[in-house]
């Protein structure tokens, strides 16, 4: 597994092995600017380094809440970068939060839209075992 950053609010992780980028969130507040650059040094990783992530998994159980400008720049920027650098699947880890839910939920509205399978899950494991699901 090789670390691709860890500020105060986030660390992002690529596992070769699932293909997989992982970015998880801490327990910090963080400003519209951090919430974007936490992305696009995630999709930035991809052309740097070349490797393929076909897997992307965002833990968001200790993530504060997030604004919906923040989520709107996600839907309208982010996915879009990341399914057109080769992004096949996505998940999410989280908890029950009301706040979360809400956030996911237009989250799942945009991956339909473009193809891109989404899943919630309640650990890192059964994401992995879902990612490998689709190598076979």
């Amino acid at each position: 597994m090789v670390k691709i950053f860890d500020n105060n609010f986030a660390y992002s992780t690529y596992d070769k092995d699932y293909k997989l980028l992982t970015i998880t969130w801490k327990d910090k507040s963080f400003t519209y600017d951090q919430y974007k650059a936490v992305f696009i040094e995630a999709l930035d990783y991809h052309l740097k380094t070349g490797v393929d992530i076909d897997n992307f998994l965002s833990d968001i159980r200790n993530q504060k809440v997030v604004p919906p400008h923040f989520r709107k720049w996600f839907q309208e920027v982010a996915i879009k970068r990341a399914i057109s650098q080769g992004l096949k699947h996505a998940g999410v880890v989280m908890s029950g939060n009301v706040f979360k839910k809400y956030y996911i939920n237009h989250i799942f509205n945009t991956t339909k839209t473009f193809g891109l399978p989404l899943k919630a899950f309640s650990s890192v494991d059964k994401a992995k075992e879902w990612f490998m699901g689709f190598e076979k």
